[in-house]
């Protein structure tokens, strides 16, 4: 819930009315008109506050999961948390290639995160990334993070900046290799229900 100055407004209003109703027009009195109006400033602000919009990883952290067994409800609570904290780390990046670099292994990261939420079957062939990749990357990039809002030397932060490029690197092409791993599973499953269909065609024409 983020501050808002007009929904204060807003609620300062519906106070001053329900403590001028109470206490000149249903004759509650001044003080018990004042507690009701001050309860009702109190009351209506969270109602009509704006709510801070989820971001795709905290959403993905609040997807339900009844039914998947404990080891994939597990594997997915986990990597959401690892991509929401990326993503936090990315809006803390002052660097645009090393943003950009961070948000393309984030969209990545969710689309893995998504099909095994569609897929659970699936995990076992996405174990490494969950298991590793995924909180290797939140790793290197909430130290790097934490290296510029520390106030690295400049000489340091530039071979930690490298490092970390690199890094970042390596990780969006095993993601990548991740996600393709998962289509073509994807296809060799298809490719055998093609196969079982034109099969059981052909036994039915005999």
């Amino acid at each position: 819930m983020r501050f808002s100055k007009g929904t204060a407004l807003l609620s300062v209003i519906i106070g001053g009315a329900l403590f001028a109703l109470g206490a000149f027009v249903f004759g509650w009195g001044l003080v018990i008109g004042a507690i009701a109006g001050a309860g009702a400033m109190v009351v209506s602000y969270p109602v009509f506050a704006p709510q801070k919009a989820m971001t795709p990883g905290e959403k993905l952290l609040s997807a339900p999961r009844k039914g998947l067994r404990p080891d994939i409800a597990a594997a997915l609570e986990e990597g959401a948390r690892d991509i929401a904290r990326l993503e936090n780390t990315s809006r803390a990046l002052s660097d645009t290639g090393m943003r950009d670099g961070v948000r393309e292994i984030v969209a990545t990261a969710r689309r893995i995160v998504g099909y095994i939420q569609d897929n659970p079957g699936k995990l076992p062939v996405a174990r490494r990334f969950f298991n590793y990749y995924l909180s290797a990357a939140a790793d290197i990039c909430g130290k790097y993070a934490s290296f510029i809002k520390n106030g690295m030397e400049r000489e340091q932060l530039a071979v930690m900046t490298e490092k970390t490029r690199t890094a970042l690197a390596t990780l969006r092409e095993a993601f990548d290799k991740q996600y393709g791993r998962l289509l073509e599973n994807d296809v060799m499953d298809i490719e055998a229900d093609i196969a079982l269909l034109r099969n059981t065609l052909e036994m039915e024409e005999k």
